[in-house]
């Protein structure tokens, strides 16, 4: 679940808990379909995500998977509830 929020955070802009919407979750749902599958974000959390974004190659062989994009939307929810 961290991993999740924190990539979220970093996505979207890392705002005050109270001012994410329905927009940023689409964001961060596109961001997990342009990131190749082996990618580890945590390295360039330094980093603003749209210059990181820039440097992303997908093929055939290294998209992220729906389900893995669902799971990691599941564990947005879960926190969310929370």
């Amino acid at each position: 679940y961290e991993r999740v929020l924190r990539t979220f955070a970093w996505v979207t802009g890392d705002k005050p808990l109270g001012d994410y919407n329905h927009s940023d979750v689409a964001k961060f749902k596109n961001a997990l379909l342009e990131m190749p599958r082996d990618y580890r974000p945590a390295k360039d959390f330094g980093r603003p995500f749209e210059q990181v974004a820039k440097s992303f190659r997908l093929n055939e062989e290294n998209t992220r998977s729906i389900s893995t994009v669902k799971r990691d939307l599941a564990y947005m929810s879960t926190a969310y509830e929370i």
